[in-house]
């Protein structure tokens, strides 16, 4: 009889066990969504497509592929997406956010005159973490270029995204945006092939005029200078360049970075010129 009780008390005992290892068993994790949506600003949309997920600014994606949302996107703006996204392997995949824009091969891309408010773009997951985390809010030309320079692999998909909100008329936002970049730069551009340095030094030179110009059309000489300073201390060569190829650069460091009166409506012609193309 005793070792009745004894081998039952062993069953139960061992039952229980079984059972709580069980019990304890993690739950598996959900499927990795096809798409991350990363909106800026605060508000979330209210549905999105199957196999989608809506991330915060400041949250980590999860998705197979990541996509910057300026305005927040819907389920008719995505429509189809994921489908598509099922059949691409390369970490940077460009798209149209204009219909009436040639969209550029992807092969030549670097070779053409950058329009980022006409480019969207959409990255694999590995290749945003890559991503600085200071580019992740900058300006939209800044985390192209970024990425153009990271990628190892792109293509040009069939898909015309959301027309993108221009960028803010905000001088020290732009200006703090291309010193991200900058830092960027000068990190990697020694591993950088020819072209992709040529790309990124020509798109960085631009900006930079366009920094001194929107400075000077809202008359900020000491926001100059300290630009100037960091361009000295962080990339003497592209403050060369753009001393050469602007007049407005020279005009505006041979009067102390002040524009005369007779110099502003330049200075704000291109600093509009600027914005048009951040």
């Amino acid at each position: 009889m005793l070792e009745f009780y004894a081998a039952l008390c062993y069953t139960i005992f061992m039952k229980f066990a079984f059972w709580k290892r069980k019990k304890e068993e993690p739950a598996p994790a959900p499927p990795q969504p096809a798409l991350s949506v990363i909106i800026g600003g605060s508000d979330l949309p209210p549905d999105l497509p199957d196999g989608c997920e809506a991330v915060p600014a400041d949250a980590e994606p999860h998705g197979r592929y990541v996509l910057f949302s300026d305005s927040g996107c819907s389920d008719t703006d995505l429509a189809g997406l994921p489908a598509l996204l099922s059949e691409r392997s390369e970490n940077l995949l460009l798209f149209r956010t204009d219909t009436k824009y040639d969209m550029p091969a992807a092969e030549t891309i670097l070779q053409q005159d950058l329009l980022p408010r006409k480019i969207g773009f959409i990255v694999s997951l590995p290749l945003f973490n890559r991503l600085p985390t200071e580019l992740r809010g900058a300006d939209r030309g800044e985390r192209l270029v970024a990425l153009l320079l990271l990628a190892e692999t792109s293509a040009a998909i069939d898909f015309v995204g959301e027309e993108q909100n221009p960028e803010p008329d905000d001088a020290e936002g732009s200006a703090e945006s291309l010193r991200a970049f900058i830092r960027f730069f000068g990190g990697i551009k020694a591993s950088l092939d020819r072209e992709k340095y040529s790309f990124a030094f020509a798109y960085a030179c631009n900006r930079v005029i366009g920094v001194y110009a929107e400075f000077a059309a809202e008359n900020k000489a000491e926001e100059i200078r300290l630009f100037d300073d960091f361009l000295k201390s962080e990339s003497m060569a592209l403050r060369v360049a753009a001393k050469e190829r602007s007049a407005v650069v020279r005009l505006l460091m041979r009067h102390n970075f002040r524009a005369p009166f007779w110099l502003r409506p330049v200075c704000a012609a291109a600093a509009a010129k600027a914005r048009a193309r951040r």
